[in-house]
């Protein structure tokens, strides 16, 4: 295990100074309001470790772009599951337990994909875990034939919307939704059961409504050999299964952008949590991303946050929402969060955009000193007068050659409380350095608190993980 302040016995004290000195800056003053023309950002594009999978982060749900939950999946589904096969998916884990108390505003519970059989390749489960503890809750096998490839979340912490697509030679060609139900102190301590929705062919991305009353489903399709490619937003009731809302483009930059690095023109092999329940389940956000226009910025990206009103009627995708965020307008902008989608807060006035910051060039010869930033930006829903923000800064040491990797993995629905993570990979080593904890808004500053980071973390890259 790595120790992150190895052999550097001046960082504590410059760190705190550091600290202080922002904390000055803020004391007192007028609210500080960041604005995506914020300068001197580098880009927060994470790269993937060779040989190891990704994710990204952009609303719980998922932390998923190219970065958050990126997992390969053939579009395919569980049209035809018996219902006798579905009865067998209880825990085989651990004995259920009494629920223990969430760490302050961050959800007691977390479910993450987790390959079945305990071996990389293998199809993907899912493991409920004690966020304070750490300690697996249960632990569910995939419907037969198929493979787990994304999990979002409701607001209580219990209910978790489950996608499956079936494994090669599985039933189907399509994904199917399933609704996990964790149920503390009870044996089984989670159960998973079919919900009543038709499969559905080019899933790209789910999220949960915060009641768990509805599911937004995003879709990529051609409507004809040859045709473009259609994106389309369904919001389901999962009670009924039946569609309620439906919203369409043939725009390429919407949801899951066809000019994300990895992604070939209407290909889409993962699923990536690019959906946001946001204003109190009054609308979904999305992002949407495109080449800077200019020809100076021919190499970087343009990058919007879009929400669609829940309740409208049926319509265009883009015509009918509208830019809650736009970091197009600075010819720098896209170096604010790079085409890692941002983590949206769940009344949706603030977004979260992490930035790894280069090495100082401070050594011992062999650790260098690394900085990390945590930069919150408010959307046009927010009350710029109350309004309060200000970046957390968290200086690590490192092997000199280290990929740092860090991440925004969960948000309270007003942004004053977050789960994040940071990931070091050392050069020339199998294994990573994890650090998962609590970030918590005081007057001047934030508050971390260190949590047990789950297991997944540890495979490298942005799991497929929900609180």
């Amino acid at each position: 295990m790595l120790n992150e302040n190895d052999d550097l016995s001046w960082l504590p004290g410059e760190t705190a100074a550091a600290m202080r000195d922002l904390a000055r800056t803020v004391t007192g003053a007028p609210p500080l309001r960041l604005t995506a023309e914020a300068t001197g950002l580098s880009p927060a594009w994470r790269r993937r470790p060779p040989g190891r999978r990704f994710r990204w982060s952009w609303g719980a749900p998922l932390l998923a772009a190219v970065a958050v939950v990126a997992l390969a999946v053939s579009l395919v589904t569980v049209r035809n599951l018996p219902s006798r096969q579905i009865a067998t998916l209880a825990s085989t884990a651990p004995q259920a337990t009494a629920p223990v108390p969430a760490a302050d505003g961050v959800p007691g519970y977390y479910v993450a994909l987790h390959p079945s059989a305990g071996r990389s390749g293998a199809p993907n489960g899912l493991i409920v875990g004690d966020t304070v503890t750490g300690k697996t809750v249960a632990v569910i096998a995939p419907p037969a034939g198929s493979s787990i490839v994304s999990v979002s979340g409701a607001a209580d912490d219990r209910t978790f919307a489950v996608a499956a697509a079936p494994t090669a030679g599985g039933p189907g060609l399509d994904i199917g939704f399933y609704l996990l139900t964790i149920t503390p102190g009870s044996s089984p301590a989670a159960r998973l059961a079919q919900l009543p929705m038709e499969p559905q062919p080019g899933v790209i991305a789910t999220a949960l409504s915060a009641s768990g009353k509805e599911l937004a489903v995003a879709t990529a399709n051609r409507a004809v050999t040859g045709g473009p490619v259609i994106r389309t937003l369904d919001i389901y009731s999962l009670a009924t299964g039946r569609p309620l809302r439906s919203w369409s483009t043939t725009d390429t930059t919407a949801i899951v952008s066809d000019v994300m690095p990895g992604v070939q023109l209407g290909a889409y092999t993962d699923q990536y949590p690019a959906l946001s329940w946001i204003d109190g389940d009054r609308a979904v956000a999305f992002p949407v991303l495109s080449r800077a226009a200019l020809p100076v910025n021919a190499g970087l990206y343009s990058l919007e946050v879009r929400s669609v009103n829940a309740t409208a009627a049926d319509g265009d995708l883009m015509a009918d929402s509208r830019v809650i965020a736009n970091l197009s307008r600075d010819h720098d902008a896209a170096a604010l969060c790079g085409t890692v989608f941002p983590l949206v807060s769940g009344n949706g006035t603030t977004f979260f955009c992490f930035r790894p910051g280069a090495t100082d060039g401070h050594t011992n010869p062999t650790t260098v000193r690394w900085p990390l930033d945590w930069r919150p930006n408010q959307t046009n829903l927010a009350d710029s007068a109350a309004w309060r923000f200000f970046p957390y800064i968290k200086t690590i040491g490192v092997p000199a050659g280290s990929a740092v990797y860090p991440a925004t993995v969960w948000s309270s629905s007003t942004g004053a409380t977050l789960i994040i993570e940071w990931t070091v990979v050392p050069p020339g080593s199998g294994g990573t350095y994890v650090r998962l904890g609590e970030l918590t808004l005081g007057l001047n500053e934030w508050t971390f608190t260190p949590l047990p980071a789950p297991a997944i973390f540890a495979t490298g890259g942005l799991p497929g993980i929900a609180w």
